[in-house]
């Protein structure tokens, strides 16, 4: 006889009561269905890059933000991990198993100071981001999945293990900051201009990965 287990993760309510989360319904995530040799491979690439530091030079010179120029954007399907949990079949029978999301976790976004204190660079760096993908980028993503997935079971039989693995996805933005520079009398000089890479974002998509 088939067994139905709907994994749920462990929910603080006091955290919820003193620290509420306002989160955002994903209509759909992706799954992929992968074997663990498969799985292997998968993890960690795409939290390998490099991320500069935008600094700007100290020569009395007055630098007002003007725009920023998206030239590279990167969709990462595994921003940040949500959830993640482990099935291994001890019993005699096969089981049917889904996953039901009961936790909620605030991603952030992990980008260059320049956007997060100027309103000029943030507003151009979500456009470009959520134009581009077709999907929302935010400072922070809390995702809420309604439904159990996947819609169908997973079969997991005795004696086998799986593993799923739930993850934000999130946009890399690399591009070129621009800056009027004026003089200390406030005269126009020109525009100044510095490269910044490996600006991430969540974006509203989750990632599921089941591995059995």
């Amino acid at each position: 006889m088939k067994k139905l287990i709907q994994i749920t993760s462990l929910f603080f309510l006091l955290q919820l009561v003193f620290n509420p989360i306002v989160s955002a319904t994903v209509d759909e995530p992706v799954i992929y269905f992968w074997t663990q040799e498969e799985a292997a491979s998968l993890y960690g690439f795409e939290a390998d890059y490099v991320k500069n530091t935008v600094r700007l030079p100290k020569d009395g010179y007055r630098y007002q933000p003007f725009c920023y120029k998206q030239t590279e954007l990167e969709v990462l399907e595994r921003f940040q991990l949500i959830d993640s949990f482990t099935v291994n079949n001890t019993s005699s029978t096969e089981v049917e198993t889904q996953y039901n999301q009961v936790r909620l976790i605030r991603i952030d976004w992990d980008v260059d100071k320049e956007f997060s204190k100027n309103i000029v660079f943030k507003e151009a760096f979500f456009n470009q981001i959520s134009e581009s993908v077709q999907a929302e980028a935010k400072v922070q993503a809390v995702a809420s999945l309604n439904e159990a997935y996947p819609a169908t079971p997973v079969v997991v039989e005795s004696g086998e293990k799986m593993d799923i693995n739930v993850y934000q996805q999130g946009a890399r933005s690399s591009g070129i900051l621009y800056w009027k520079k004026y003089s200390p009398s406030g005269s126009f000089i020109g525009i100044h201009s510095q490269k910044t890479i490996g600006n991430t974002a969540p974006i509203d998509a989750v990632t599921i990965d089941v591995i059995k």
